[in-house]
This record gives C-alpha cells, sequence and structure tokens, in this order.
C-alpha cells in the first residue's frame, strides 16, 4: 500500500498528538480509525454531502461517474448482506450449541 506524502505527515502529526496526550496509538490503528470513519461517513452520506469532497474524490477516481452509477448503493447493500450473513451464521451456531 502507498500512502501519499501529505497524508502520512497527518497521520504521523495525529499519532504525535494523541501521545501527548497519553493516547496509544500506532499508524495501522490510525489507518483503520479514519477508513472506518470514512466508510461510515460514506454509508450515512447524501449526494449533497459526498459533493463537499468533491476536491478529494476527484484525486482517485471519475466522481460524476460514481454518482451517475449505482457504485455507493450497490457496495453499501453489500455490505449490509454480509452483516446480515455473519449474523445468520452466528445465530444458527448458537442454536446449535
Amino acid at each position: 500500500m502507498t500512502i501519499r506524502p501529505e497524508l502520512n505527515v497527518r497521520i504521523r502529526d495525529f499519532i504525535a498528538v494523541c501521545m501527548r496526550y497519553g493516547i496509544d496509538l500506532d499508524y495501522t490503528k490510525v489507518l483503520n480509525l479514519f477508513a472506518e470513519l470514512g466508510r461510515n461517513w460514506l454509508e450515512q452520506s447524501s449526494r449533497s454531502e459526498r459533493e463537499t469532497a468533491r476536491n478529494i474524490w476527484d484525486r482517485y477516481l471519475d466522481y460524476n461517474k460514481l454518482e451517475a452509477s449505482e457504485a455507493i448503493s450497490d457496495w453499501y447493500e453489500y455490505q449490509e448482506f454480509r452483516r446480515w450473513k455473519a449474523s445468520a451464521k452466528k445465530s444458527s451456531t448458537e442454536a446449535r450449541a
């Protein structure tokens, strides 16, 4: 995985600030934290909210194509399906025990 240099600096700055306050974070924890926050925002955002971050989207993909497609909805529905499937499997396993 390659992290853009300016993001690497921001991640390391966040770790340093947290350490000053006794909050123990490493690089992997911060990446996972930011990824999960971003995922939650994406799942809950509206098109107009996503538009406010268009400058970021455009660095990585064709934002117009993304919004014109059903990619975000399909991705979110897939995540919901995976959660449902895991829950059903857990329930099935517990019922057998």
